[in-house]
């Protein structure tokens, strides 16, 4: 039993809790026994996004481009959002399939939490450390930018988070998902790696090229679309992801 297994265990609530807070309270053990899981591969992912950036906007300063301009070319380029796409589906890995293939799973399975919330609490941390991750982003070129005396505009800082997230939180629910079927964290990542390349593949070679919200690296971008329609339509692919998620979390046996 891992020490976070047993943190959780130790801190359910007795039966003599009001139903409120017996829920606020194995919700709150649950976010902390993931972030406990997560927190290494958080911190990697953060260190590398920034380096990501810092390298990308590193790379030539075109004649008559101001530094933010130059700044947001480097963050928005092809090599800074596939790192963010990498990282996001690195961070929604993980599940019960997961934990049943190192022991752990009958622990989890025991606490007096639904197989739902489980799931629905390892998805809202993954969506956090998803938009920490933007934020991250967004506060990095709007800080270099600010202090080279070109200060980027407050709301396209926002957009840009907002839609790094959101489309970050699309690919960790099919990384989550990905992970209910396969056992090796690290093939699942890479089976959602391949899977997403083969969906970018066939938008490029049909007509869904003339759509940017089939586009995830256009959406990213916020080349061609609002940032109503990105949100709407990347909320839509998560929620449906994670029902199916769901459904088969619920049939599998652990």
């Amino acid at each position: 039993m891992t020490a976070t297994h047993a943190a959780a265990g130790r801190a359910m609530p007795d039966e003599a809790t009001p139903d409120r807070v017996r829920r606020a309270g194995a919700n709150a053990m649950l976010a902390y026994k993931t972030w406990c899981e997560t927190r290494a591969r958080f911190a990697i992912a953060l260190a590398a996004i920034a380096l990501a950036i810092l390298l990308a906007a590193s790379q030539g300063w075109p004649a008559g481009v101001t530094f933010a301009t130059n700044m947001w070319r480097g963050a928005t380029n092809d090599s800074a959002r596939t790192a963010f796409v990498m990282l996001a589906i690195l961070l929604g890995t993980g599940s019960l399939r997961q934990e049943q293939a190192l022991g752990s799973a009958g622990f989890t399975l025991a606490l007096p939490v639904s197989r739902g919330r489980l799931l629905a609490v390892r998805a809202a941390v993954a969506v956090a450390e998803v938009a920490a991750l933007a934020g991250l982003a967004a506060i990095l070129i709007s800080g270099v930018a600010m202090a080279a005396g070109d200060p980027v505009e407050l709301g396209a800082t926002l957009r840009f988070a907002a839609l790094w997230s959101c489309c970050g939180a699309a690919l960790a629910a099919v990384a989550l998902l990905v992970s209910i079927f396969i056992a090796n964290e690290y093939v699942g990542w890479l089976v959602t790696v391949l899977a997403l390349m083969a969906q970018q593949g066939v938008v490029q070679v049909t007509r869904l090229r003339h759509e940017p919200l089939c586009n995830l690296f256009q959406v990213m971008a916020g080349d061609g679309v609002t940032l109503a329609a990105a949100f709407a339509a990347m909320t839509g692919v998560a929620a449906i992801v994670l029902a199916a998620a769901y459904l088969r979390l619920r049939r599998r046996d652990f």
